[in-house]
C-alpha cells in the first residue's frame, strides 16, 4: 500500500513540540494497537526539519517511544519490528479500522 501524507492532529503537534520537532510533517501512520487500558497506540513516521525521519509510538499526545532513522525503508522495517514485539505479547490487539500501512 502506498504512503499518503496527511496533516498531523493537534495532539501530534503537541508531542512533537516537546521533542523539538515542531515543524515535523506527518508522512504516514503505520499502525494502531489497542492496549490493555483500551487506549489506542499509534505508530507514525514524521519528516522533521533535521535530516532523516522520525518514527514514533504515541498514545493521545504523549510520545512513548521514538527513533530517528535514515529513510522510509528503515522506518517501515522498525515499525514492523515494533508491531511484531507488541502483538506477540497477546496484550495488544491491532485496531481493525482502515489505516495507512507502512508496508504492503
Amino acid at each position: 500500500m502506498s504512503l499518503t501524507s496527511s496533516r498531523p492532529s493537534s495532539s501530534h503537534v503537541r508531542s512533537l513540540r516537546s521533542s523539538g520537532d515542531v515543524a515535523a510533517e506527518l508522512v504516514a501512520r503505520c499502525w494502531h494497537l489497542r492496549g490493555p487500558s483500551g487506549r489506542v497506540h499509534t505508530c507514525s513516521i514524521y519528516r522533521p526539519q533535521a535530516p532523516g525521519l522520525l518514527l514514533r509510538i504515541s498514545v493521545g499526545g504523549d510520545c512513548l517511544k521514538s527513533k530517528r532513522v535514515a529513510d522510509i525503508d528503515i522506518a517501515r522495517t522498525v515499525a514492523d519490528e515494533w508491531l511484531h514485539v507488541l502483538t506477540e505479547t497477546n496484550v495488544f490487539e491491532e485496531v481493525t479500522e482502515p489505516v495507512d500501512r507502512c508496508s504492503g
